[in-house]
């Protein structure tokens, strides 16, 4: 089921940008870009969700340099 949610979720995120794309109304696409926002930041905890269980990889993330010059 939460696999399904994040499918959703990106269905939603595309919905959104769409509409962006294609509206001339400022007002609506400041709207939109919010409601893609929440909708980014609810996609993200499943995403962790779905790490944290192990259902899914973590994605490659960028190597903290300051790290390595600790060591």
């Amino acid at each position: 089921m939460l696999c399904h949610a994040v499918v959703l979720n990106q269905a939603g995120m595309a919905a959104y940008g769409t509409a962006m794309s294609v509206s001339m109304r400022k007002d609506l696409q400041a709207s939109y870009l919010r409601l893609a926002t929440e909708i980014g930041q609810y996609a993200a905890a499943g995403a962790k969700l779905l790490i944290n269980k192990n259902w899914m990889e973590e994605p490659p993330i960028a190597v903290d340099h300051r790290e390595l010059g600790l060591h």
